[in-house]
């Protein structure tokens, strides 16, 4: 069955209205929708597939939950609303990317801000929020179980949410600002398709070491009580970064250079892009990041991955 999004345009905004319909005929369901941009960003498999470990009443808590979040986003980006820019994060969970977009979205209102953790999982009061109340917290001692577990099984939601709503506001054609680590094998395809609709890319690049990058995913969990990535996922999308950094100078308009030597300490931009106007350095921490590229590519010859200079010169 497909269900097709209706548009109300309200002081100048899309306001996009139900893309997430519990039919009355299939309850049990959360049934996929067809935007307004064929193909989506993301293929709908892959969006439906997120939702297949649930039960019927946990995918009516999940439209509940993708309803109220979609709302939010939306709201947020009325004022100074932008249209066809992609700014995303890239770099492996701890690096800083999520107060890196955000302080970026200070300064450049008019995105909708999706990301399935600070955007979805956080604000799923019908689904992750209910594993973490008081009644469940007392009842073990052992919190990081509690909060890995809650993570866990409501992650699959989170990714779905923050996908649909991706492909909602792709199609159409608002700004996004995306909190990604944009690791995927398949961010060819996806840079390729937002080109192809006309958006300019800026990309947002987040180097740190593993160890730091591990030390600000343990106090995020102790400090602030939140789990949003395991320890594979710390070590596994550090390096893929690095490996898809050619597929980033390729596509993007605009990228900035980022660098954390200490979480607590914060990031600093050290460096800028695009292919207009070249490189060019804006801080001696540079070095820091393109020795860290230089060091995985010695690592990893096999890949044939260029130098960070030739990537300048095949892109300039």
């Amino acid at each position: 069955m497909m269900i097709f999004i209706k548009v109300l345009f309200v002081s100048g905004f899309f306001m996009l209205l139900s893309p997430i319909i519990l039919a009355a005929n299939c309850a049990d369901k959360v049934v996929g929708c067809k935007f307004f941009s064929d193909p989506p960003l993301v293929p709908e498999e892959i969006v439906n597939n997120f939702l297949s470990s649930y039960t019927a009443i946990e995918k009516e808590a999940i439209a509940r939950d993708y309803r109220n979040i979609r709302e939010l986003c939306l709201a947020q980006a009325r004022k100074n609303q932008q249209r066809l820019i992609y700014v995303a994060t890239a770099g492996g969970p701890g690096g800083g990317k999520s107060t890196i977009l955000e302080a970026y979205l200070r300064d450049h209102p008019g995105f909708v801000y999706i990301d399935p953790d600070q955007r979805a999982l956080k604000l799923m009061i019908n689904t992750y929020v209910q594993e973490l109340n008081n009644y469940v917290l007392s009842s073990d001692p052992d919190y990081s179980s509690i909060l890995t577990a809650a993570y866990t099984k409501w992650r699959g939601a989170s990714n779905y949410i923050a996908d649909s709503l991706l492909n909602a506001v792709y199609g159409e054609g608002l700004a996004i600002a995306h909190g990604t680590t944009s690791t995927n094998k398949n961010m060819p395809i996806l840079y390729q398709k937002l080109k192809g609709r006309g958006y300019k890319i800026i990309l947002l690049l987040c180097g740190s070491t593993d160890e730091n990058r591990q030390r600000a995913v343990e106090n995020r969990k102790v400090k602030q009580g939140v789990v949003q990535s395991t320890n594979e996922d710390v070590k596994n999308k550090g390096k893929m970064f690095f490996e898809n950094l050619p597929i980033y100078f390729k596509f993007a308009d605009e990228i900035k250079l980022f660098w954390v030597d200490d979480f607590s300490l914060g990031w600093v931009m050290v460096g800028e892009y695009s292919k207009d106007s070249g490189f060019k350095k804006t801080d001696q921490s540079f070095d820091k990041f393109k020795n860290a590229y230089e060091e995985f590519r010695k690592e990893n010859v096999s890949k044939n991955l260029p130098s960070f200079n030739d990537l300048l010169v095949m892109n300039s």
